[in-house]
This record gives structure tokens, C-alpha cells and sequence, in this order.
């Protein structure tokens, strides 16, 4: 197996979703691979930021009306659903389930490349929509109309007062003056790339907001060397 099929894999590995015998070769070529080592640890670490910025951040839980919806329905399913899968993914589904209006920057696999194909955006949007919430992408190096064909919702500015949470998922330097204000409804942003300046941690903190970081920052410094060098 080559490094390429298993970022293609990875976050179907990442979910065990994938026959045992895949997962066996995932993991012999992980065992002398320490790229893509670095690479899944990365997205489960993002992935794990995600869930816990859904535990520290009170406005974002279900209310009752949709708690009672959520379980009813996920009841019902129960009853249409073999007993070994609503065990396996709906309890943790009813577990995870929020309502969630969220905002992710950028698309690209890492800051000012314009490459999308093993972005973390996917995973991104596949786990948080898997538990009800509604995700904008933003990304100014893709048109509306790429950000579409790719399977994302272009974020619109009429939105912004409906925006509750804003991840940040690729270093692009355009991002390094993102205006939070302009989302007042906002209660957590979660930094995935360490790439906020100072100036925008204060202006979160100000306004209200939690911010909440995952990851070393190494990925950041690398895409800025990187940058420097081009």
C-alpha cells in the first residue's frame, strides 16, 4: 500500500469504516511509514478538538425540543435499523448530537496551496454534519462555485449573525486578519492550525468567545517556512 491510498483511506480509517483486512494494511505500512504516521495522528488530534470543543462550550448544546426530535427519530430508526450497527453508530451519534452552525476556513489541504485533495475539510464536514449540524465553507482560494462542486456549502455573508462556531482548518495568510466580529453570535472558534495572530486571540477573548487550539503548531511554522521559501 502506498502513502497516497492510505491518505485516501485515512479518515475511513479514522471512523472504522473499512474491512479488517484494509485496516491490517494500513497499519503494516504505518508501522515504516512515519509521514503518514505524522499525517493520521493529525487528523485524529483534529478530530478530537472538535469533540471537545463541543464538551467546553455550553451555548452550543441541543435544546430540549431537539433532544426529545433527536431521540424519537433515532428510536424509530432503531427499530428499522440490525441491532449490531445502531449500537456500533447511533449510540454515539446520540451521544455527539448538537445543533451546530459552524463556519470552516478553508478547504485546502494546507495554508496558500490550492489543493484540496487530502484536505481534513472532508472530515471535518462529514463528522459534524453526521450529527446535525450545518457547515459554510470558506476558502479564498476556490470560487463559490469550486467550493460547490466539491460538496461544500459556500459561506454568504447574510449568515453571519447565525454562525455559532468558526474552525479554522487551513493556514492561509489571508487568514491571519479574519474579522470574528463580524460573527456575534460566535461562542467558540477552534484554531486547528495555531495560525491566529495575537491581535484576533484578544479580539475573540474580548468579544466573548472561547478559543481553543489543538496540535503543536509545527504544521503551521513548516507551511510558513514553506511559504518563505517560495
Amino acid at each position: 500500500m502506498e502513502c497516497r491510498d492510505v491518505r485516501e483511506m485515512a479518515d475511513s480509517f479514522l471512523g472504522d469504516e473499512l474491512l479488517t483486512e484494509t485496516n491490517h494494511e494500513i497499519l503494516r505500512h504505518l508501522e515504516s511509514c512515519p509521514v503518514c504516521r505524522a499525517d493520521l495522528a493529525s487528523r485524529r488530534e483534529l478530530r478530537e478538538g472538535v469533540r471537545r470543543a463541543f464538551q467546553r462550550a455550553p451555548d452550543l448544546s441541543p435544546s430540549p425540543e431537539f433532544v426529545a426530535r433527536l431521540r424519537s427519530t433515532l428510536q424509530s430508526h432503531v427499530h428499522q435499523t440490525p441491532a449490531r450497527r445502531s449500537l456500533r453508530s447511533w449510540g454515539w451519534w446520540a451521544l455527539a448530537a448538537s445543533v451546530l452552525l459552524a463556519a470552516v476556513l478553508g478547504v485546502a489541504y494546507r495554508g496558500d496551496v490550492r489543493e484540496h485533495a487530502f484536505s481534513s475539510a472532508r472530515l471535518l464536514q462529514s463528522a459534524l454534519q453526521a450529527r446535525g449540524a450545518r457547515i459554510w465553507a470558506v476558502d479564498p482560494l476556490f470560487e463559490d462555485r469550486e467550493l460547490a462542486a466539491m460538496g461544500y456549502t459556500p459561506f454568504s455573508s447574510e449568515w453571519s449573525g447565525e454562525v455559532q462556531a468558526i474552525i479554522l482548518q487551513a493556514d492561509h495568510q489571508a487568514f491571519r486578519s479574519f474579522d470574528v466580529s463580524r460573527y456575534p453570535n460566535c461562542r467558540v472558534v477552534l484554531d486547528g492550525r495555531w495560525a491566529m495572530s495575537p491581535k484576533q486571540i484578544r479580539q475573540i477573548k474580548v468579544l466573548g468567545m472561547e478559543y481553543l487550539r489543538i496540535g503543536s503548531g509545527q504544521g503551521a511554522a513548516v507551511s510558513a517556512r514553506e511559504r518563505g521559501a517560495r
